[in-house]
């Protein structure tokens, strides 16, 4: 008899094990949510909606993540930004001082943008912006892109 507090107590830990797993899946799959107990600081927008805040705002910030190979070969038309996503925060220097300027990201499906994003959160930027789909759904869309070097810009 003296085992059957330890096999509920045992139980009980298994129990609350997966109410928090549950809890944790159910929370990321919420619109905002990156994981468990932590709101992600990167809004995820499409393409047709970078598209419209390029038309109000041509000059918007929009930063390529991408590799440098990949922004020469194709871009979204008019881009003037490339940081690529591994250096995005020693890199922060090219960035606003402005930690509520809204900064667009967009690499080529949508994950690199958003680990850029999370990267910048940690930094103190708010207003940051993932495209999904990235330059995939943009060029799908039929969207005007740029292609080849820029003279002038390294990427």
């Amino acid at each position: 008899m003296t085992g059957l507090p330890v096999q509920k107590a045992q139980y009980l830990k298994i129990a609350v094990r997966g109410v928090v797993s549950l809890g944790a899946i159910l929370l990321s799959a919420l619109p905002g949510c990156s994981g468990f107990g932590t709101a992600s600081m990167v809004t995820q927008i499409s393409v047709d909606a970078l598209r419209d805040s390029l038309t109000t705002n041509p000059g918007l910030l929009l930063v390529d993540v991408r590799t440098p190979e990949e922004w020469q070969a194709v871009r979204v038309q008019g881009i003037k930004k490339f940081i690529e996503h591994t250096e995005i925060a020693e890199r922060k220097a090219d960035l606003p001082a402005d930690s509520t300027t809204p900064i667009y990201l967009i690499c080529r499906s949508g994950h690199r943008s958003m680990l850029a994003g999370e990267a910048l959160a940690k930094l103190g930027y708010r207003r940051l912006f993932s495209v999904k789909g990235g330059t995939n759904a943009w060029i799908a869309a039929g969207f005007p892109v740029d292609s080849g070097r820029v003279a002038g810009m390294a990427p």
